[in-house]
C-alpha cells in the first residue's frame, strides 16, 4: 500500500510541474484605457492595425484584450482578427474569435467602453515586431459601429512600446496613435522572463 501511495504523490508532483512549466501571463501591453478621447471603428470595412514586441522565449501568444467603445447595451460577439509579420499581415493567424465583454463604463460621450477578451489557439513565437488587426466586429443586438479605445501607448511598460498604428478608412491608409490592447502568452518556465533580454 506504501507503494502505491509513494507512486500517487510521485504522478501528483509530475503533473503539477508540467502544468506549472508553461504560465500564461501577459508578453505585451500597450499601456491602460483612455476611454474619453477617441477611438477607431474596427466594423462595416474599416480596419485597424497595431504592432507588438513579443521577446525570445515566449512559446505562444494565447489570446489578447483590447478595450472597445460601444452604443449602450450593445457587446461585440465576434471580431476578425489577424496576426502578421507585416501591417495587416494574415501570416501567423487569420480567423474570428468571439470575445467575453466585462469592466464596462460610460465615458464623457455617452459610449460604452468595455474591456473585450478572446482566447484562441496558439500562435508561433515572432522574436521581434508583429501586428494584430482587428475587422469585421459583429455587434449585437443591432449591428452599430463598434471603435478601437485610442490611448496613444501613454503608460505602456512592455519592450518596444508605444505600438505603432495604421487606420484602412483613411485613403490612403494612415498612420495614426496607437489602441489600448494587451496579449497574452505562454512561456516555458525555463525562458527568461519578458523585460530581463537586451
Amino acid at each position: 500500500m506504501k507503494t502505491h501511495t509513494v507512486s500517487l504523490s510521485l504522478l501528483i508532483l509530475c503533473l503539477t510541474l508540467v502544468a506549472v512549466s508553461a504560465m500564461a501571463q501577459t508578453i505585451y501591453e500597450n499601456g491602460p484605457v483612455n476611454g474619453q478621447v477617441t477611438g477607431w471603428p474596427i466594423n462595416f470595412g474599416f480596419a485597424v492595425t497595431d504592432s507588438y514586441y513579443q521577446e525570445r522565449g515566449i512559446l505562444i501568444f494565447s489570446g489578447f484584450s483590447f478595450w472597445a467603445w460601444l452604443f449602450p447595451d450593445s457587446i461585440i460577439s465576434q471580431v476578425e482578427v489577424s496576426i502578421g509579420s507585416a501591417p495587416y499581415g494574415t501570416d501567423l493567424f487569420h480567423g474570428v474569435v468571439g470575445l467575453r465583454q466585462s469592466n464596462c463604463f460610460t465615458n464623457n460621450d455617452g459610449y460604452d467602453v468595455c474591456l473585450e477578451y478572446a482566447e484562441f489557439p496558439g500562435v508561433p513565437n515572432v522574436n521581434g515586431r508583429a501586428w494584430l488587426t482587428l475587422q469585421n466586429a459583429n455587434v449585437l443586438p443591432f449591428g452599430d459601429p463598434v471603435y478601437w479605445d485610442q490611448n496613444s501607448g501613454v503608460g505602456c511598460m512592455s519592450s518596444g512600446c508605444p505600438s505603432k498604428a495604421l487606420e484602412n478608412g483613411l485613403n490612403p491608409v494612415a498612420l495614426i496613435p496607437s489602441e489600448a490592447f494587451t496579449i497574452d502568452g505562454l512561456m516555458s518556465a525555463s525562458a527568461p522572463a519578458p523585460g530581463t533580454l537586451r
